[in-house]
Formats: structure tokens, C-alpha cells, sequence
């Protein structure tokens, strides 16, 4: 799968501004983010992180308002794994697949993550109808392989809950 550049330098750039490393007191000039690098940057509306003990990378989900207007899941996300290492840096960012109403809760597993989101029900709302109901889904992320190391691609798979 190619990355898009935009996307690419999105995600290294908030690993950066993320990292215990950026806290460290060290002085550097950083050229500031500009064009549509910095448009996305501005609709970052949320960051959930963890370390995964298993292979001691760094997990964060990054939650963005992509929508232009009004419109059924308008959170894309992010998924940034890193090694936070400041020499031979080891990280993969990829965009999910489907957008979300909410994140509800990131947890480890054996091969990734979970991500607990909410998802708009198939009616879309219209004035004489209320907002759609929520799905609960549960978005498996699986970038490592078994024996802990970073795969090149993301595994993606997603499962229904119950409506809400």
C-alpha cells in the first residue's frame, strides 16, 4: 500500500510533538508546518497512546475532524506506531479505513490493538427524523507479527457490538 506524503509527514510530525524525547530540554530550530500539512494538523481532535509491553512500541490513535460539512462519521484515524528511539527510528503510520463518531477506548492485544468506537447507524438524519442510532464496533489493528516485530502493512478487521 503507498503512503501519502501528507499523511506520512502528519504522523511523524505529532510522533515528534508526542515523544518523551521532544520534553527533554534540548534546543532545536524547527521549520514550521505549512500548506496542507498544516490543515491537517489543525483537525486533530484527539490522541489516545499506549505502550504496547509486548514489543515496547509506542501505539497512539489520532482522531481528526476531516468533514467539510455536517456528515456521518466525520472522525478519521490515525494509527502511529513507534519505537520512540532517537537513532535506527522504527514507526508505520496508516489511515483506518472507515471514519468514526467516537473512540471510546484503545487496548493491547497479541498482534495490535483494539479500538472501542461508535459508528453511525444506515438512517441518516433528516429534520423530520432524529440522528441516527450509534453501533458500538470494535476495530482490530494487528501490526505486529508473532514474534513481536512491526509488519510493513496493517491488518485491519472490524466487528459489531449492538446497536445503541
Amino acid at each position: 500500500m503507498k503512503q501519502h506524503p501528507t499523511i506520512f509527514a502528519f504522523g511523524t510530525a505529532l510522533c515528534l510533538l508526542l515523544s518523551p524525547l521532544a520534553a527533554s530540554g534540548a534546543s532545536t530550530e524547527v521549520a514550521p508546518v505549512e500548506g496542507k500539512q498544516a490543515d491537517v494538523l489543525a483537525t486533530v481532535t484527539g490522541v489516545r497512546s499506549i505502550v504496547h509491553k509486548k514489543s515496547g512500541l509506542v501505539v497512539r490513535l489520532l482522531e481528526a475532524d476531516v468533514s467539510a460539512s455536517v456528515a456521518e462519521d466525520p472522525i478519521a484515524l490515525f494509527l502511529v506506531v513507534t519505537d520512540d528511539g532517537t537513532s535506527n527510528w522504527l514507526g508505520r503510520v496508516w489511515r483506518l479505513p472507515y471514519g468514526v463518531e467516537r473512540v471510546r477506548a484503545l487496548s493491547p492485544t497479541a498482534c495490535g490493538v483494539d479500538a472501542s468506537v461508535e459508528v453511525d447507524g444506515p438512517d441518516q438524519p433528516t429534520p423530520s427524523r432524529p440522528s441516527p442510532k450509534r453501533i458500538s464496533r470494535v476495530f482490530h489493528l494487528c501490526f505486529l507479527t508473532v514474534d513481536g516485530k512491526l509488519l510493513p502493512k496493517l491488518l485491519f478487521s472490524d466487528d459489531a457490538k449492538r446497536a445503541g
